[in-house]
């Protein structure tokens, strides 16, 4: 069993509570069927499939075609790297879109920053600013 803390990095680093649960089984088990990997996990049949296809877009793990097909966990250090890798190409995407659309509107306002000025004169002055 993995800790509360780890747990909650993994749900923040973007999987689901059944996506957690299907990629410890794995890993404790090795490479499993999808009805395996369905029992291990408590996950429901119903939802097993979509769960493992979400994984494997994911990056955590990778499918074996064959008659079942079979799930093996990569390595955690090579799922959190296909993690940031993606959440890194998201938030380029998001930027690109809003300073595309937004910066243009902001510099034709004439929006100036006013940066904070004091001045201070006497030394006990400056060192009670500092």
């Amino acid at each position: 069993m993995i800790s509360s803390k780890t747990q909650k990095a993994l749900r923040n680093a973007g999987l689901t509570e059944y996506e957690l649960r299907a990629y410890i089984s794995l890993l404790e088990y090795g490479s499993l069927t999808a009805s395996r990997t369905s029992k291990e996990s408590a996950i429901p049949y119903s939802k097993i499939y979509e769960v493992l296809r979400n994984l494997e877009k994911k990056g955590w793990i990778e499918v074996e075609s064959g008659r079942p097909n079979k799930y093996y966990p990569k390595a955690p250090s090579d799922a959190v790297d296909a993690t940031r890798l993606r959440i890194e190409s998201v938030m380029r995407n998001f930027q690109d879109q809003i300073l595309d659309e937004l910066q243009p509107i902001y510099e034709k306002r004439g929006i100036q920053e006013h940066p904070d000025i004091w001045i201070v004169r006497g030394s006990f002055n400056v060192i009670s600013k500092i």
